[in-house]
């Protein structure tokens, strides 16, 4: 893969003065499906950008157990129920 490297990109600064990040999901995402081809196998990589969620209420419980179960599918792949 590819070098990331925050330095390489200016995304400017947000409204608390600190300096943007490049999303480092896409990359790994990508860098993912890279490794994968280059060893002959083509395969669907799902980002989910947790920034897209929108909640009104503090996290509960049930939000700590989903994220762990969506945590151990990624890791052991469809054999962990979600």
């Amino acid at each position: 893969m590819e070098h990331f490297s925050a330095e390489e990109q200016d995304l400017g600064v947000d409204e608390s003065g600190n300096k943007r990040l490049p999303d480092v999901g896409v990359w790994l995402k990508e860098g993912v499906k890279k490794w994968w081809r280059n060893r002959g196998r083509n395969i669907t990589v799902r980002y989910i950008d947790p920034s897209y969620q929108v909640r009104s209420v503090p996290a509960n419980t049930s939000d700590a157990i989903y994220c762990s179960n969506l945590g151990s599918s990624a890791v052991h792949g469809p054999g962990c129920r979600v």
